[in-house]
């Protein structure tokens, strides 16, 4: 993400160091919170989104934006203990509202993606709804672990037994996230984004998977919440199924819902200009009244060069 407008810092969590990207002052809001998708970071899962010049004019220029990583999930970190049990959901959702409470933030719009993302926040928002004023999923999942997950994290294991983590397991979690026709247009980006994986500590990612496969079901409680929802479904995305059976447990009223028919699960990567203006016209229906979206002729514009 660019140094420009964004900045990192760190935050001592009870059980691990929080690093976090953030731009504004989220002590004075409005506040945009994401929180990204399993085996990756927040710039790897928001950052072509948050650089794009149309989120910059009307979205970062109106919000601080904050980013919190999943423990050691930062390049290049060596703070996992593998003794300790830090994946765990009551100290995931500690450390949110460990930044929450550090940085001052009293509300926020979250924005999350896949299944670590999504299931956090709908967590914490069961015990603190009224720090929310909207909730955003980007391919967002509830499941169980199913075969994919289950076989990678097998590859994982080895990998850490045998100390390697490189390039072949990091274009397995790329595809698991983009469809392959984008994958094959769009080699240079991949294979950045697959080096930049490779430089997340295995451990870190085998102890998050190991969380993501005894996950608890929340289907019940959500339909409880009574808070705003945008919930962006790629069709090609292997969540696509249980984003819309998220979408279907909030309730009648609460909930918006874009199908993105040919994007994956991080259409914050694949397209993000397609985020942009549905997600400026939710913050407006969440009291956010002064947001502008981009006009049509700026949007076609930003579609023609991404093609």
């Amino acid at each position: 993400m660019s140094e420009k407008i964004y900045q990192t810092t760190q935050i001592e969590g009870k059980l691990s160091t929080i690093h976090i990207t953030y731009s504004g002052d989220p002590s004075t809001g409005p506040v945009l919170l994401f929180y990204h998708a399993e085996f990756l970071n927040s710039e790897l899962c928001f950052g072509p989104l948050l650089d794009h010049p149309l989120f910059k004019e009307y979205l970062a220029s109106k919000f601080a934006i904050v980013c919190i990583d999943a423990p050691g999930h930062n390049e290049n970190s060596k703070d996992i203990d593998k003794e300790k049990k830090i994946f765990s959901i009551d100290n995931l959702t500690s450390e949110v509202d460990t930044v929450v409470n550090t940085l001052g933030i009293e509300e926020f719009v979250s924005i999350s993606c896949g299944w670590l993302g999504t299931y956090l926040f709908l967590n914490y928002a069961l015990s603190h709804s009224n720090k929310f004023r909207g909730m955003v999923f980007i391919g967002g999942s509830l499941e169980a672990c199913n075969w994919f997950e289950w076989s990678t994290n097998k590859v994982l294991q080895t990998s850490i037994k045998w100390g390697f983590f490189g390039a072949w397991q990091a274009g397995k979690i790329v595809e698991r996230y983009l469809p392959s026709e984008w994958i094959e247009k769009n080699k240079s980006t991949c294979s950045k984004i697959e080096k930049k994986i490779s430089q997340l500590n295995p451990i870190a990612l085998h102890k998050c998977f190991e969380f993501c496969s005894s996950r608890l079901n929340l289907e019940k409680k959500i339909s409880s919440l009574e808070i705003q929802c945008l919930n962006y479904a790629g069709g090609l995305s292997i969540n696509y199924e249980q984003s819309l059976e998220i979408n279907s447990l909030i309730e009648t009223g609460y909930s918006s819902f874009i199908n993105l028919s040919h994007c994956g699960t991080l259409i914050t990567v694949q397209e993000p200009i397609s985020i942009i203006d549905p997600l400026c016209q939710f913050l407006k229906g969440c009291g956010y009244t002064s947001i502008k979206s981009p006009s049509i002729k700026e949007i076609k514009i930003w579609k023609a060069k991404e093609k």
